[in-house]
């Protein structure tokens, strides 16, 4: 008889689990829809989930072609985590990190052959860190290290055939030291 008992209360507990789920489930569906705008020609322009009237999850935006233009995690109307840019061919144009709507962490840029262009590194929206920028090709064009928006450190300059081109010291955005010119075979120039 206590072993009955104790079979039916533990059903009884998982019924009523399973009631106190249907019921959160409910709610958060209740307050939650998908809100898309179209274009003229009836293309989705975008998409957005809507939870207690905010956008919250992945916002998307599209061409006018239908093809993705850009993805973006939201949480109360503000962008927070990874925006993904798109180039109307489809390629990543730009992966932007954010955090409370600033640019935070890398953000990397591409040529639309799917090299990469540029990337920065941001801390409360102001470039801080490594900054990096490319040639075509994929061949590193610049680097250089930011403060405050500010070079700060050893900056270089490359030729397209990947060789240096200038080496500079900078402080505060102005220049500290000699800087150092070469040749594109990568013989040294001059020093001033």
């Amino acid at each position: 008889h206590q072993k009955r008992v104790k079979s039916i209360l533990f059903l009884f507990s998982r019924f009523l689990g399973l009631i106190v789920l249907a019921g959160l489930t409910w709610l958060i569906l209740a307050n939650k829809n998908v809100r898309r705008e179209y274009y003229n020609n009836g293309i989705m322009k975008s998409e957005a989930t809507i939870l207690n009237g905010h956008e919250n999850g992945v916002k998307t935006i599209y061409y006018e072609n239908g093809m993705m233009k850009s993805q973006s995690d939201m949480i109360n109307d503000t962008i927070n985590g990874k925006r993904i840019r798109y180039f109307e061919d489809g390629g990543i144009e730009a992966t932007i990190n954010f955090k409370k709507g600033k640019r935070e962490g890398i953000t990397k840029r591409h040529f639309e052959n799917g090299y990469i262009d540029s990337d920065f590194f941001y801390v409360n929206d102001t470039l801080d860190g490594d900054s990096k920028t490319y040639y075509e090709s994929g061949i590193l064009k610049y680097w250089g290290k930011r403060k405050n928006k500010k070079r700060n450190g050893l900056s270089k300059w490359y030729f397209a055939n990947g060789n240096l081109d200038t080496e500079t010291y900078y402080e505060n955005d102005s220049i500290d030291g000699d800087a150092k010119y070469y040749y594109q075979n990568g013989n040294i120039k001059e020093v001033q």
